[in-house]
Order: structure tokens, then sequence, then C-alpha cells
């Protein structure tokens, strides 16, 4: 024992009253310097050098800074709340503001739509399927798609011509259209729909503009 006074050693309590500090951060830089001097029920004994090779650990691992009044370099855990608190509002801003963007994307992209609508709306002008796709697109429905979707729902046939129901409501009509191919003119049938159909179409597919 007059050995061990005579090399200053100290124990992990010493150490942790001298610093101020909890044992922890000591123990810990002992377990990846001196893994073998702790061992359970004996009491852990340190000499001069291993304690300063303890202190630069604990240093180096940010847990304590013993040249600022041999304090925990960590913040306080008041410190810590607030910081943190800190950190989450300004990660919730950032969601707020890149949601906003978002929405003000889709308020600018929908604007046209329903200004499309609109004049479509106050017309009594015939649209043709290309037309009325553009209308409703915003549930990734073009011309093509539009009328697989009116097929599988009974109103159109498998020629893409609707059913004599739907024309009779006045929604759908067949008009004839003509066109030059190979120096010859042809005549070619078109369904087109009327904002009565336009506006059934949406709701029956539960679409919104």
């Amino acid at each position: 024992m007059n050995e061990l006074a005579a090399e200053k050693i100290m124990t992990i309590k010493e150490l942790a009253e001298l610093w101020e500090i909890s044992y922890k951060p000591i123990r810990q830089a002992i377990k990846k310097l001196f893994p073998n001097k702790l061992q359970n029920g004996i009491t852990t004994y340190l000499n001069e050098k291993e304690c300063a090779l303890i202190k630069e650990k604990i240093v180096e691992n940010k847990r304590i800074d013993l040249d600022f009044k041999e304090k925990v370099v960590s913040e306080s855990d008041d410190d810590l709340i607030i910081i943190r608190g800190l950190e989450a509002a300004q990660r919730k801003i950032l969601k707020l503001r890149q949601e906003k963007e978002l929405l003000h994307n889709k308020i600018e992209a929908d604007k046209s739509k329903i200004e499309f609508y609109d004049t479509v709306a106050k017309s009594d002008k015939w649209i043709d399927m290309a037309e009325a796709a553009k209308i409703i697109n915003n549930a990734g429905i073009g011309r093509n798609k539009l009328f697989s979707i009116l097929r599988a729902n009974n109103i159109f046939r498998a020629n893409n011509e609707p059913y004599q129901e739907y024309v009779d409501r006045g929604y759908f009509k067949l008009v004839e259209t003509k066109k030059i191919v190979e120096d010859e003119v042809k005549i070619f049938i078109k369904t087109v729909v009327s904002q009565k159909g336009l506006d059934f179409i949406i709701n029956k597919l539960k679409i919104s503009i």
C-alpha cells in the first residue's frame, strides 16, 4: 500500500470528485484504455500517467473539458432541452415551408385546370375525349385511359362509342369527321362529350379537378 501511495494513485471515485463529473465517462475511458483494470468487487487504482491518459480520452470524447473549470463540456440537462427544442422547431419550420411550397404549386397547377373547366362549363361546346381528359388530368388520366375507364364502367362499348342510354341523356354524341387519306376523303365517327357529360364523368368516377 505504501508503494501505491508513493506512486500517487487515485481511485475512480477520487477522480470523479476531483474533476466534478460522474463515474460514467471515467469508467468508459478506462474500459477503452485499460480494460483489464475494471473487475467486479475490486477497487480500481490508477497511477498519475494513467489518470493523464484517461483525462485526454475523456476530453477527446468531448464529454468534459478540464481546461474550463473542470466541468462537463456537454450541455446541462436544461440546455439540452432548449437546444433539442430549437432543433425540433427548425425541422418543423422546414417541413411547413416544404408543405407550403407543395401546396402553392398544386394551387397554381389546379388554377389552370379550373379556369379551363369554367370556360367549358359556360359554353354549349361539345369537346372531344382528348380535351375531356385534359380537364381531369390531375388523376393521371389521359385520353386512352379515360376510354378504358368508361368501357370498364359500361358507359362505352368496346369500340369506344357510348351506349344509347348515355347518348339519350345528352352526355355524349357521335359526330362525323372527314380526313383525306391517300388522296381519298374518308369519314370517321368520333365521340364527343357535353358539359353535362363531363360533369357526369367526374361525379361518376369521383375525380376532383
